[in-house]
C-alpha cells in the first residue's frame, strides 16, 4: 500500500487542509471461479484467487471562525475511489444479479452493469424497417419482430472476425459496460456554529459518478405483466404515443429485456443528513425551578435526521449496497435494487440536556 499526504495549517489554526493519495492492492481475495459445464461441477467453488487495486484521493480541510459572540466551524470532505480488477484466478468474469448484469472481469471495476443499449420507442412500422444495420455489405432489419410500440435497441456487436461489429440482431453480444455501483466520489459538508445561547449545526453528504440497476421497476412496469404494474404507468398506444413507456404486450417480447439500460438509472445523491437547533437556558431561570448551580449546562433541542435527499434516481434510496432478487447482498453486485432494502426513515427529536 502506497500513501502520500499534505497537511498544511494558517496562523492559529483557522484553517487546516489535509490531502491524501492512496493506492492499495489486496491479494488472495475469496471469488467464486466458474466452472465449464463439461467439468461436471454442480457449484463453483470459492477460491483465494482474486487481487484487486484501488485509488484515490482523500481531501479534508476545516475552517474556524469568530466574531464576537458569534462562532463558525466548516469542514468539508471529499474522497475519490477507482478500483480495477487485477486478477480472478482463471479469468473468467464473475456474474451476478437479474440475468446477470454485473459483472467482474479483469481490468474493470467491480460489478460492472454490462446491458444492451436502448434507443426510444418505435412510433411506426417504417421507423422499424428503418432499424438496420450493414451485414457483408447489405442492410438487416435489426428487429424484425418488432412493432410500433416497442423498444429500440442498439446493435454494436457479434459480428465481424473479431465479434465486435453489428450482427443485424439483439442478442448478448450487444451488451456494453455502463458503469457500476460503486461512487467515484464520496464527501460532506457539515456546519457547527454558536451566538450567545443559541447553536445550530447542519451536516451535509452526498456521493456521485455511480449507477443503480433498478430490478424494482423492472418487475412494477414491464408491460406483459398484468398485476403489480406502478400507479401512473401509462403504455404507448397508437393514441398516446409514449416516447418513455412501450406497449402492453405477451410474455417473450424484447421490450422487457432484464439485461436492458433502461433500468439503469443515475445514483448521485445530495443527503440533509442532520439538523440541529439547540438553545442553552441562562443560569438564572435554572435556578429558579430548582435545578441548581450546575443549571449552566441546561439545555433544549430539536434534532431532524434524514431530512431531504436530493437525487433523481426514482426508488427509495440512492444508498443501494447490492442485493439478488432473494435478498441476499453480494458485494460484486453493489447498486442492484432489488426492493430488499429499507429506506432511511425520518427522524424528529426532541430534547433536554441536564448537568445535575
Amino acid at each position: 500500500m502506497s500513501n502520500v499526504g499534505l497537511d498544511l495549517a494558517v496562523a492559529n489554526n483557522r484553517l487546516t487542509i489535509t490531502a491524501d493519495y492512496y493506492q492499495a492492492e489486496a491479494t488472495g481475495l475469496l471469488v467464486q471461479v466458474p466452472l465449464p459445464v463439461s467439468l461436471g461441477a454442480t457449484e463453483n467453488p470459492f477460491v483465494n484467487a482474486g487481487s484487486l487495486r484501488n485509488s484515490g484521493f482523500e481531501l479534508g480541510a476545516t475552517h474556524r471562525w469568530t466574531r464576537g459572540d458569534f462562532e463558525l466551524n466548516t469542514t468539508a470532505t471529499l474522497t475519490t475511489t477507482r478500483n480495477k480488477v487485477l486478477s480472478l484466478g482463471g479469468g473468467q468474469p464473475i456474474n451476478v444479479g437479474p440475468s446477470e448484469v454485473a459483472r467482474t472481469l479483469v481490468g474493470q471495476p467491480v460489478g460492472s452493469f454490462y446491458v444492451i443499449r436502448s434507443g426510444g420507442i418505435f412510433q411506426s412500422e417504417a421507423e422499424v424497417q428503418a432499424h438496420t444495420s450493414t451485414v457483408d455489405g447489405v442492410p438487416k432489419v435489426i428487429q424484425p419482430d418488432a412493432a410500433p410500440g416497442d423498444v429500440r435497441y442498439e446493435d454494436v456487436a457479434g459480428g465481424g472476425p473479431n465479434g465486435d461489429q453489428p450482427d443485424g440482431q439483439i442478442n448478448d453480444a450487444d451488451r456494453v459496460n455502463v458503469g457500476n455501483g460503486t461512487p467515484k466520489y464520496q464527501g460532506g459538508l457539515f456546519f457547527d456554529s454558536r451566538f450567545q445561547n443559541f447553536d445550530i449545526g447542519l451536516n451535509l453528504r452526498g456521493a456521485g459518478g455511480f449507477k443503480i440497476y433498478n430490478y424494482v421497476r423492472y418487475w412494477s412496469e414491464r408491460t406483459d405483466d398484468p398485476s403489480n404494474l406502478r400507479a401512473g404507468l401509462t403504455p404507448w398506444t397508437p393514441e398516446n404515443r409514449s416516447t418513455t413507456t412501450p406497449r402492453a404486450l405477451a410474455p417473450g417480447n424484447q421490450n422487457n429485456l432484464e439485461a436492458a439500460d433502461r433500468w439503469v438509472e443515475d445514483g448521485d445523491f445530495l443527503r440533509i443528513q442532520n439538523i440541529i437547533l439547540g438553545y442553552r437556558i441562562p443560569a438564572s431561570l435554572t435556578r429558579r425551578i430548582g435545578i441548581g448551580q450546575a443549571g449552566e449546562g441546561t439545555r433544549i433541542y430539536v434534532n431532524i435526521q434524514n431530512l431531504y435527499t436530493f437525487s433523481d434516481y426514482s426508488g427509495w434510496d440512492p444508498e443501494v449496497f447490492g442485493s439478488d432478487p432473494t435478498g441476499s447482498s453480494n458485494a460484486l453486485g453493489r447498486g442492484i435494487d432489488a426492493g430488499r432494502i429499507y429506506p432511511q426513515v425520518r427522524t424528529f427529536t426532541l430534547g433536554v440536556d441536564l448537568r445535575l
